[in-house]
């Protein structure tokens, strides 16, 4: 068990707990339209999202933005083994309440294999504008975009971004870093993947 990331998490718990509600759901909209304006989204057919936890910087405004510019929408879905899969769902109706009081699609919901995805959203309790990331300590966002090939964006308010995310080897990074302010994006990301207004730091 890593001691340093369980420490983080639960001080990282406590700052979003901290946070006005009002000031973050400003925020939160802020967040949204700035993935909404990389070049990345704009280019992909298909967008891999996750439904928001109540603690999570509420992405559902860019999960309706994508359906109604007729992109096809990806969400996870858990599975028993670690695993999380991507299915397709067309309206908010096709969720339910899965593992870990998380909204789900059903079992039944299309199949969206990774080679497919032109950008994802990752959630995370922190990330660094390097692209490290602190997750929730299940492994399941690791596991998955290490499968992706397509350009992944992590979503962060400003005043909880880290100097530095402790990383284990098997820790993935994402691509760009979007907070309320600012899009930070990793050395290695091709330039056109953002929108001129997308800073670099």
């Amino acid at each position: 068990m890593n001691t340093e990331k369980s420490r983080l998490r639960a001080a990282q718990k406590k700052r979003i707990q901290a946070l006005p509600h009002m000031w973050r759901r400003e925020a939160d909209d802020q967040i949204c339209r700035r993935i909404a304006a990389l070049e990345a989204y704009k280019k992909a057919d298909t967008v891999f999202c996750y439904v928001p936890l109540k603690e999570e910087i509420d992405v559902k405004p860019l999960l309706l933005w994508t359906l109604e510019q007729g992109k096809r929408l990806a969400v996870p879905l858990c599975m028993q083994d670690g695993r999380m899969e991507a299915r397709q769902i067309t309206s908010f109706t096709e969720l339910r309440t899965g593992r870990y009081g998380i909204a789900e699609p059903f079992e039944d919901a299309p199949a969206v294999p990774p080679q497919e995805i032109g950008f994802a959203v990752a959630p995370g309790l922190g990330f660094d504008k390097a692209g490290g990331r602190l997750g929730r300590g299940g492994g399941y966002y690791d596991r998955y975009l290490a499968g992706l090939n397509c350009t992944s964006a992590g979503v962060c308010y400003e005043a909880l971004l880290l100097p530095k995310a402790p990383r284990d080897p098997w820790d993935q990074t994402v691509g760009v870093v979007v907070t309320e302010r600012a899009a930070y994006k990793k050395i290695s990301q091709l330039s056109d993947m953002l929108s001129e207004d997308t800073e670099e730091k």
